[in-house]
């Protein structure tokens, strides 16, 4: 039987110096909107004008109100939103882009949006594309576009049957979608009774009283964790994906730390590890900025990971024993670990 997974809360507010100490680290570090909490960490506030509110995975808020506490989320109470530092336990291979289309969305995900945006990556020398969507074998709807990579399915166009896998299909020229192999590219919408049940905890989230970032990122959990098991990060179930990824793209340049890894996360569980890559370099450079320790520890070891899968041994050695410093540096004994196991070689076959 597989371990119980921890319940994990976050940070919905922090202003001012807002510190954290988890159980077992030696000292505390940054805390920012999105930083992970389980019950029994200690929240610091270092000034009097500080503030901290935690989300707890409940939906319940909390307001820090002396200047040290340990965190105390109910447990009696069923979990609404689950939250996971990553939502991958190892990277793997996938396509790099150039040679034909990639499908970027949706793809191997659940829908709420009965017209999604039809999205993929170009293809080297492609001047127009054929977008075709598959029920099945069959042929569903079809449409010649020109040299563009995204395209709304229309709403004169069949409806999508809830509960059924719909796969989007991209040519140019005589190259396809279809030659990429990694399996289960599929989606299909959700039956409307469960769309219902979705949107009445959105519902919940968007009347907190948080601010409108912080519900976005709740909001990204909330999609990307929906109908999944915690204790199978890698199940080919996927939660609904497309919808955590369009909510945290509409977020632009206003995303926090935890917001852009998360995109990446999500990008690495889809297997776009070129689009994942951008994001952790994305959110190196802003935890770099906003002194967020554990920010740029978990951005090195994504970098260093998806470097390590695409053979370039060097960059991937130097970042992973960068995230292996900075996971030290407070006492991340089990963040230290996990780099420790990306640095040793694999035995051979």
């Amino acid at each position: 039987m597989p371990a119980v997974v921890a319940q994990s809360h976050v940070i919905g507010q922090a202003e001012g110096k807002v510190t954290v100490k988890r159980n077992g680290w030696s000292s505390f570090v940054k805390a920012v909107v999105g930083t992970l909490l389980e019950n029994g960490d200690l929240i610091r506030l270092g000034t009097s004008s500080s503030h901290a509110t935690i989300f707890c995975a409940d939906a319940s808020v909390h307001v820090v109100q002396s200047s040290q506490e340990a965190v105390q989320c109910p447990t009696n109470r069923p979990t609404v939103v689950k939250f996971k530092g990553s939502r991958v336990t190892h990277v793997r291979g996938g396509p790099e882009g150039g040679d034909f289309p990639i499908i970027v969305s949706p793809r191997m995900t659940k829908i709420i949006d009965n017209h999604p945006v039809l999205r993929w990556l170009p293809m080297r020398g492609a001047t127009s594309y054929t977008v075709r969507l598959m029920k099945g074998n069959s042929l569903f709807w079809s449409r010649n576009v020109g040299n563009v990579t995204e395209l709304v399915y229309p709403a004169d166009a069949p409806a999508l049957t809830p509960g059924v896998t719909f796969r989007v299909v991209v040519t140019a020229g005589l190259r396809s979608s279809e030659l990429e192999e990694t399996p289960n590219l599929g989606f299909l919408v959700l039956p409307a009774d469960e769309a219902h049940q979705v949107e009445q905890v959105a519902q919940t989230i968007n009347g907190l009283n948080l601010p409108d970032l912080t519900k976005t990122f709740l909001l990204a959990n909330l999609y990307a964790s929906w109908g999944l098991d915690p204790n199978q990060p890698d199940s080919p179930r996927k939660g609904l994906n497309y919808e955590a990824i369009k909510i945290l793209s509409a977020a632009g340049d206003s995303q926090t730390p935890a917001m852009i890894r998360m995109l990446g996360d999500l990008y690495l569980t889809l297997r776009l590890n070129t689009l994942a890559e951008e994001q952790y370099r994305k959110a190196l450079s802003l935890s770099e900025s906003l002194d967020d320790q554990e920010g740029k520890a978990l951005a090195q070891l994504a970098l260093g990971q998806i470097l390590k899968m695409r053979s370039n041994s060097a960059e991937a050695t130097q970042r992973l024993n960068t995230a292996k410093t900075l996971f030290e540096s407070y006492g991340d004994t089990k963040g230290a670990d996990a780099v420790k196991a990306e640095l040793t070689p694999s035995p051979n076959p």
